[in-house]
């Protein structure tokens, strides 16, 4: 019993080193494996339970045992629990790893310019001359030749009985009667009372 009690105290101080040492904390390491970038955690081989129950009934066994399970014990990947991490300073790190990506610099949107919209002014409507007045003035200023290319122009624009009359009257005052005759029939035919009146006058008599 003394012998197991002196195992057990020169032991102890061995599992608490050991532990100790396991359990320090580690840097930032990489896995080759799969490539995650972290602090590796401590894996340990066995059974706690074991471990326990060798304790209790076998002492000795009890102790090789934790000595086993503390040997056994190692630093892995916390993602894929892979032993083949490596510290970040390794020149086995690839270099995209240990260089920072550069943050992109920010493009500045270009600034909206708002253009004013290019509204045609409205051109001025052009005078069309009163052809029909015009014919008038010259009629009563006797000049029948300027009356009738007036009362021409108007009915280029708008063909009606009285501009016919009108002009028709201006024929006969330079003896073109044919013409003149042409012109009163047509502003009868528009229905132009003075015009029907006068050839109605002229089959009676």
């Amino acid at each position: 019993m003394d012998i197991i009690i002196i195992l057990f105290v020169l032991t102890l101080p061995v599992f608490i080193c050991m532990y100790m040492k396991s359990s320090a904390n580690s840097a930032k390491m990489y896995c080759r494996n799969c490539g995650h970038q972290g602090i590796p955690k401590n894996i340990t081989k066995g059974s706690i339970a074991i471990e326990i129950i060798a304790w209790f009934c076998f002492l000795i066994p009890g102790i090789i045992y934790s000595l086993w399970r503390l040997t056994s014990r190692h630093k892995a990947c916390p993602s894929c629990t892979a032993p083949n991490m490596i510290p970040m300073g390794s020149p086995l790190v690839p270099s995209t790893i240990l260089t920072p990506t550069p943050t992109p610099t920010p493009v500045p949107e270009p600034e909206q310019v708002q253009f004013e919209p290019v509204v045609d002014k409205p051109k001025p409507l052009k005078k069309v001359p009163n052809w029909s007045e015009k014919g008038k003035l010259f009629l009563q200023k006797n000049e029948y030749k300027e009356a009738i290319a007036a009362f021409s122009n108007a009915l280029t624009l708008n063909q009606c009985g009285p501009t016919f009359y009108m002009r028709a009257i201006a024929y006969s005052k330079v003896s073109d009667n044919k013409k003149a005759i042409s012109d009163l029939k047509k502003s009868a035919e528009m229905g132009y009372p003075k015009a029907i009146k006068f050839i109605e006058s002229k089959k009676n008599n």
